[in-house]
């Protein structure tokens, strides 16, 4: 069974309202497999300006902030079921964002998320258009989908990492170190001592450090 979870269509979050009406079912369901949400970082229907990417970065933890909430209520599974994050007429940043938005959300314990709308192309979702010769080809969003399912997977265990910028995120396991670039500009940085440099919303995964 899935239970209700409505979205303010200004603020993009649950409203005290809504938090009452869910700790309500939560209290009296009978039997349930998963709580599930869904929603949209900058609003909906989205859009793609470039004008816009600086503030669809700074809301890439919208996903998380709404599964702590859910999280401090209960126990069961966490689903997102229509995962809508930042696009822009650049791949590379559609990739960034998704990629930021992933992080926050399985750090906040979600279980599932389910991209909505996949067949956008000209939105850089996964796919170039098939409409044209030499389409098909997977985008950078694409990629990024599948170093979260092969490396970040269920079962993964995440160790702590941290870093001295807020544009530059990480997240680790034991054999992989994921690298997230939210600014559009290059950067370069250090990473246990190596210095890396990084190009403008560039998403790099790398072995672990070795002792």
């Amino acid at each position: 069974m899935e239970s209700p979870a409505h979205i303010d269509r200004n603020t993009q979050r649950p409203t005290p309202k809504d938090w009452e009406v869910i700790d309500y079912w939560l209290t009296h369901k009978h039997g349930a497999d998963f709580i599930c949400f869904d929603g949209w970082i900058a609003g909906y229907p989205p859009t793609r300006g470039t004008s816009e990417e600086a503030a669809k970065m700074r809301s890439t933890d919208y996903f998380g902030q709404i599964a702590d909430g859910f999280r401090a209520r209960t126990n069961l599974p966490i689903w997102i079921s229509e995962f809508y994050g930042g696009w822009s007429g650049n791949p590379q940043f559609t990739a960034a964002n998704h990629a930021s938005c992933y992080l926050h959300a399985l750090r906040s314990g979600v279980s599932v998320a389910l991209l909505w709308d996949p067949e956008l192309e000209d939105w850089n979702y996964l796919f170039n258009s098939t409409r044209t010769a030499g389409g098909g080809a997977p985008s950078p969003h694409y990629e990024v989908v599948a170093i979260f399912n092969k490396n970040f997977g269920p079962g993964t265990q995440l160790y702590k990492a941290t870093s001295s910028s807020p544009d530059i995120e990480v997240l680790a396991s034991a054999a992989r170190t994921l690298l997230i670039n939210k600014r559009p500009t290059s950067v370069t940085l250090r990473l246990d001592g190596q210095q890396v440099l990084m190009a403008p919303y560039e998403v790099r995964l790398m072995d672990a450090a070795r002792e």
